[in-house]
């Protein structure tokens, strides 16, 4: 399994439009979590920060651990979260508006799967709602994309101080093209309504609303894939993810053979006794995804930023809820407050201080490519921490992505149990 860190999200919203396509016989989507929600913590993008809290209380996502400590993060395990709701993280992450670039798609060298053949389907989920000089972008889809409700001052610092060190700006590093350039970034936001544009809300609930062909089971996981006598899939077997019991089955077609099938080469799932029908040896394997760190930064009192919102000061809760119901697309509510980001390739200069290990990765897979970017960041009005931990004061928060690291993992399952967690390392 090969994951590329910006690819990733918009193949999966290609697949459900491809699905949506060609959907004439009766289908079955099935999720091991909750349906997606109508509360204030869905709907308005800035409660990505609760979403995403490993509490031992938030439900919406799931975190898997590293089996393996590494000693280049100090003994510690990395930590992988992953949506666990209808839409999956289209409803609960950050909704930032990032496509890959031109050659991560035309990398696959697979027929229909180039760039070019896919940049109409990626044009018809967009409602574009940004002005742009070229022309990448749809306007008629059903996934919204703007600036959000309101854009920081300290996003135009940000923006002030990157072209100061050579960044310049761009009105759109999101073409496929440009790698080295800083913009205000947009969110998978619809700035006439203020709330989230996810992918449920898109692509599932609209079809049922007018489509007796599609059938959802939430809080469900497969336990196995159903095949018929000539190894086609045609069903799955499920079992509920919170009190699991007998499987039910779903089937397209009537008595089918069924076998098992899990994420898996033939040698490992027979270690686990299961039956193969298909040998598929790089199931699971070189796992690659893209990591980020966080850097937090005092600021002068006088910035604006989400940090008396986070950290519950009643009176600015109390005004920014008031926004909301007022005039929901203008509120500070409907924006994750990160308004500004770059991605930045290094120069020949920065690469001869970069040594001959990074210099052999760069000419073997960036140097012939100039729409890679080798890292990305973006700037958060605002501290992305536990807030108790804290000194009271305003912050600001610097994420930085690597975006293809040479790294590879890998993700198996350990037995036959489907609500079992499977052994993942992240790297090796």
């Amino acid at each position: 399994m090969l994951l590329l860190p910006e690819a990733a999200p918009l193949a999966a919203l290609l697949l459900v439009v491809l699905l949506m396509l060609t959907l004439r016989l009766r289908s079955c989507s099935l999720k091991a979590a909750p349906i997606t929600g109508t509360t204030l913590g869905s709907i308005a993008l800035v409660f990505y920060v609760r979403n995403m809290q490993r509490d031992g209380i938030n439900d919406k996502a799931t975190f898997y651990t590293d089996t393996m400590s590494s000693s280049h993060l100090r003994g510690r395990r990395s930590i992988v979260p992953c949506a666990n709701i209808l839409g999956g993280g289209s409803s609960i992450n950050f909704q930032m508006y990032t496509r890959a670039s031109a050659s991560d798609w035309d990398d696959f060298k697979s027929e229909g799967w180039a760039a070019n053949d896919l940049l109409p389907l990626m044009k018809r989920l967009e409602n574009y709602q940004k002005p742009v000089n070229n022309d990448t972008h749809g306007y008629d889809g059903p996934i919204a994309i703007s600036n959000g409700g309101q854009i920081t001052p300290v996003a135009q610092d940000f923006l002030r101080a990157s072209h100061a060190i050579g960044i310049p700006y761009s009105d759109d590093i999101q073409d496929l093209q440009t790698s080295h350039g800083a913009e205000i970034w947009a969110k998978y936001i619809n700035r006439h309504t203020g709330r989230r544009s996810d992918a449920a809300t898109a692509y599932v609930h609209s079809v049922m609303d007018t489509q007796d062909n599609l059938y959802l089971r939430c809080n469900a996981r497969v336990s196995r894939v159903i095949f018929d006598g000539n190894n086609k899939a045609v069903g799955v077997a499920y079992v509920p993810s919170r009190n699991p019991g007998r499987p039910e089955l779903w089937n397209s077609r009537h008595s089918p053979d069924s076998r098992a099938l899990r994420r898996c080469n033939a040698e490992m799932l027979r270690g686990l006794d299961i039956k193969v029908v298909s040998d598929l040896p790089g199931v699971g394997e070189e796992y690659q995804d893209h990591y980020t760190t966080l850097s937090v930064f005092r600021v002068s009192n006088e910035t604006v930023t989400t940090d008396d919102f986070l950290r519950g000061v009643k009176e600015v809760q109390q005004e920014i809820f008031q926004e909301w119901e007022t005039s929901p697309e203008k509120a500070r509510l409907s924006s994750n407050s990160i308004d500004a980001g770059f991605k930045i390739r290094p120069t020949e200069a920065e690469l001869k201080e970069m040594g001959p290990e990074f210099n052999e990765l760069w000419n073997r897979y960036f140097k012939d490519k100039p729409d890679k970017p080798v890292i990305f960041g973006s700037i958060v009005a605002g501290a992305y921490a536990d807030h108790t931990l804290l000194p009271p004061g305003k912050y600001i928060t610097m994420f930085q992505y690597l975006e293809y690291p040479a790294s590879r993992g890998k993700i198996h399952i350990k037995s036959q149990n489907p609500m079992s967690s499977p052994s993942l390392t992240v790297a090796s």
